[in-house]
C-alpha cells in the first residue's frame, strides 16, 4: 500500500487525485516517516520545517501505538532542526491547515500528547449557480472603483500593497500578477486576492470549483465597502468561467464569509506545542 493509498483510506471525505496530492505536500522535498508491515504502509507522517504536514495511519492499525510512536519521532526531528514548536498543518505546504475536525479522534490523539489550539479555521464553499453582485446586500464603496485582474505592469504597486497589508504573503504575489483580483481606486491599488478557476482542492471527480485566497485591504482603503465587493466580484467572474463552486480555504472570518454567501465545509483544530530542549550536561 502506497502513501497515496493510505490517505484516501484515512480521509476519504477529503478527495484529492494522485499528482495534487503530491504537489501539496510536496513530498519529493519533505521529510517523509513511515511505518510499514510487511509491503504495506500502515503509518506516515509529513515534515516540512517544523510543520507536521501529515500524519496517518490505517484504520486496522490504530490504538497499537504507530502514530505514538510516528509523532515522537516527528517531534525529535523538529527538536533537532532547532525550533522550539511543533505546529500542526499551518506551514509552507500542507493539505488541511490543522487537524479536521470531523475526526474528533485526532484532536483528542493530539490533546493528550500536549499540544493545544487557540482557534479553529475553516473551509467554506459559496454555491455560484446564480450567483452575481447585483443581489448580494454589499455595502456601497466609498469612492471610484475598478474590480479587474492586476497587469503584470502593477507587480511593484501589488506587492507594496501586499506587504502594507500582510507581509507574509509577499511570496505568494511574487510573478503571480495574472491570477491576482484586485480593487483599483485612482490613488492606486486598495485591494487584493488570489483567484484561481481551477484552484478547488478537495473536489469530487467532475466537479469545476474555484478559489479565492489571501484577501486583503490595505489599511487606507479600509471601512470603504471594499473587502465584501472585492470577494464577490471575484466570486461572480469565477462563475463566468464555468466554476460551480468557489472556495475560500483557511478562514478565520466565518461570519463575514458567511454574508457573501459562503457556507462552512469543514473545521480545522489550530493545534501547536511548544517542545522542550535537551538537557546538555
Amino acid at each position: 500500500m502506497s502513501i497515496y493509498s493510505l490517505y484516501q483510506r484515512c480521509f476519504p471525505n477529503y478527495p484529492l487525485e494522485k499528482a495534487a496530492f503530491s504537489d501539496l505536500l510536496g513530498l519529493s522535498e519533505a521529510t517523509v516517516l513511515l511505518r510499514r508491515r510487511g509491503e504495506a504502509c500502515i503509518g506516515c507522517a509529513v515534515l516540512w520545517k517544523n510543520s507536521l504536514s501529515l500524519l496517518m495511519v490505517a484504520p486496522e492499525e490504530r490504538g497499537k501505538g504507530v502514530g505514538s510512536d510516528l509523532l515522537r519521532e516527528a517531534e525529535e526531528r523538529v527538536r533537532e532542526s532547532g525550533a522550539d514548536a511543533v505546529i500542526l498543518g499551518a506551514g509552507d505546504r500542507y493539505l488541511f491547515q490543522g487537524v479536521p475536525l470531523d475526526q474528533p479522534q485526532m484532536p483528542d490523539f493530539f490533546e493528550k500528547r500536549g499540544y493545544r489550539a487557540e482557534w479553529s479555521s475553516v473551509n467554506m464553499r459559496l454555491s455560484l449557480a446564480g450567483f452575481s453582485t447585483e443581489r448580494q446586500k454589499l455595502p456601497p464603496v466609498d469612492g471610484a472603483v475598478s474590480f479587474r485582474f492586476a497587469e503584470a505592469s502593477e507587480e511593484a504597486e501589488l506587492l507594496a500593497a501586499v506587504k502594507a497589508t500582510e507581509p507574509s504573503w509577499t511570496p505568494y504575489f511574487e510573478g503571480a500578477s495574472s491570477n491576482v483580483w484586485i480593487a483599483a481606486f485612482p490613488e492606486g491599488i486598495a485591494g487584493f486576492l488570489m483567484a484561481e478557476p481551477d484552484g478547488g482542492r478537495f473536489c469530487t471527480p467532475g466537479e469545476k470549483v474555484g478559489s479565492i485566497g489571501c484577501v486583503g485591504v490595505v489599511p487606507w482603503a479600509r471601512k470603504r465597502g471594499i473587502g465584501r465587493r472585492l470577494v464577490a466580484s471575484a466570486a461572480e467572474w469565477l462563475g463566468r468561467q464555468g466554476c460551480e463552486y468557489a472556495e475560500a480555504l483557511y478562514i478565520e472570518l466565518e461570519d463575514w464569509y458567511g454574508a457573501i454567501g459562503f457556507r462552512t465545509v469543514s473545521r480545522q483544530w489550530m493545534g501547536e506545542k511548544e517542545l522542550k530542549k535537551h538537557l546538555e550536561g
